[in-house]
């Protein structure tokens, strides 16, 4: 078994002082990983990760996942990829990537609501979902996303 060591940092000079600060996180007990970069459809909804229960075709196990990353790698900024988070329950959210930019995740738990209906957050909050689908399409050109993912 392999540790995964995620560095987080930044680092800005303002007025001739650096500001900012560095968080180092080990995900011990790794035993695969996925890496791929594919490119991203402005016509077409691509499908980047599947979830279930178990591994299998083109699906990672919920319980395994302990780590993954997207990237847009492109360095134009009309080439914006959005990630469409969704589960069998109809819940999704969206996350816009605008080059060069990234999104982590540690698990795949998550809830989406309206806001309307808003719950109470805390230690003893129940997620309503997992994650069984993550879909990427472009706004322009053919970017390229950099998917990462670790599992025990």
């Amino acid at each position: 078994m392999a540790t995964l060591t995620v560095t987080v940092k930044e680092d800005v000079l303002i007025n001739g002082v650096h500001r900012g600060s560095e968080n180092v996180t080990d995900i011990t007990g790794i035993t695969e990983t996925y890496s791929r970069v594919l490119d991203v459809l402005n016509s077409a909804d691509t499908d980047v990760l599947k979830f279930g229960s178990a591994d299998g075709a083109g699906t990672i196990s919920r319980s395994k996942l302990k780590y993954m990353r997207f990237t847009n790698l492109s360095t134009t900024a009309a080439n914006t990829i959005t990630l469409s988070i969704e589960d069998t329950d109809s819940e999704q959210y969206i996350i816009k990537l605008a080059a060069g930019q990234s999104y982590v995740l540690y698990n795949t738990d998550f809830d989406a609501n309206d806001a309307s209906t808003s719950v109470a957050i805390g230690g003893s909050y129940s997620f309503g979902g997992s994650i069984d689908l993550i879909m990427a399409r472009a706004a322009a050109g053919t970017p390229q996303l950099e998917v990462f993912a670790a599992m025990s």
